[in-house]
């Protein structure tokens, strides 16, 4: 009886010790093969605009008010043109816009 518990034992302790080796076995293989990573979307890196895209988005702001304040005076100029007094306060209120944008 003593014999048999002392075996269970031993096999017992060799299941243990071969468990720890499938371990270790386990690590090095995954250190010499590590599993492949999955591809992940990389973002792209914002780039700075050149000088002369920084001009043309500056220009495109600013020109873009002057040529909308333009249209907006011909528009007055035509509608007011039988009130010449109401017609200068209203090109005078959009020559304020335009310098309000600019600043």
């Amino acid at each position: 009886m003593m014999t048999d518990k002392r075996q269970a034992v031993e096999s017992k302790e060799l299941d243990v010790d071969l468990g720890k080796l499938d371990i270790r076995l386990k690590r090095f293989k995954q250190v010499l093969n590590p599993p492949a990573r999955p591809s992940t979307p990389v973002a792209p890196t914002p780039r700075m605009p050149t000088p002369d895209e920084e001009l043309a988005v500056f220009l495109k702001q600013n020109v873009g008010d002057e040529d909308a304040a333009e249209k907006r005076r011909a528009i007055v100029r035509e509608e007011w043109k039988h009130d010449q007094v109401e017609c200068d306060k209203r090109l005078r209120l959009i020559d304020e816009w335009v310098a309000r944008r600019l600043k």
